[in-house]
C-alpha cells in the first residue's frame, strides 16, 4: 500500500515515526502521525497551521495526554490498530474523490474522521473544532483535485 502514498504522505509518516521515538514509545500512533502532518508542506500542514497549531504546541499537547502503552527505549516496533484504521480511512477518502494517490490531506481526514485516537483529543484540547476543520479540509482537496485537471 506505501506506493500509493505521495511523497508528502510518506514523509508524514517518517515524521511520525520519529515523534514517537521522541516521545519513548513502541508504537506510532495517531498523536504520532498528527506530529507528523503539522510538520507537512502540503494541504494538511497549510490547514492545521492556519488553525494555529504548529510542531512545538502539538508535542507539548501530546506529551500531557496520557500514554496508552508504558514508555520504552524509544524503538518503534510497530503501528497502533488506530493507525491502522485512519490508513483505511485515508484511502478510502481518495477512493471516494477519485484519486489513485493518497496525500497528507486525505491522512488528515482519517484523523479527523477516526472519532478514538488520541489525535482527535489533542485537536480539541488546542481549540481547534473537528466539524469547522473537517468542512476546510473538504474545501482544500476539492481544490486541489480541480487544479490537478
Amino acid at each position: 500500500m506505501a506506493e500509493r502514498f505521495d511523497q508528502y504522505a510518506r514523509q508524514s509518516l517518517r515524521l511520525a515515526e520519529k515523534a514517537a521515538k521522541r516521545l519513548q514509545v513502541h508504537l506510532v500512533d495517531t498523536e504520532h502521525l498528527l506530529i507528523g502532518l503539522v510538520q507537512d508542506e502540503g494541504i494538511a500542514g497549510q490547514i492545521l497551521r492556519q488553525a494555529g497549531l504548529d510542531y512545538w504546541k502539538t508535542l507539548h499537547a501530546t506529551e500531557k495526554k496520557p500514554r496508552k502503552d508504558e514508555p520504552d527505549s524509544g524503538k518503534v516496533v510497530g503501528v497502533s490498530p488506530g493507525i491502522k484504521i485512519v490508513l483505511e480511512l485515508a484511502v478510502l477518502e481518495a477512493r471516494l474523490r477519485d484519486q489513485s494517490k493518497i496525500g497528507t490531506g486525505h491522512l488528515l481526514m482519517g484523523l479527523i474522521r477516526y472519532r478514538e485516537g488520541v489525535a482527535l483529543e489533542v485537536l480539541v484540547s488546542l481549540g481547534i473544532k473537528p466539524r469547522k476543520m473537517r468542512k476546510r479540509l473538504r474545501q482544500a482537496l476539492i481544490e486541489a483535485i480541480q487544479s490537478e485537471t
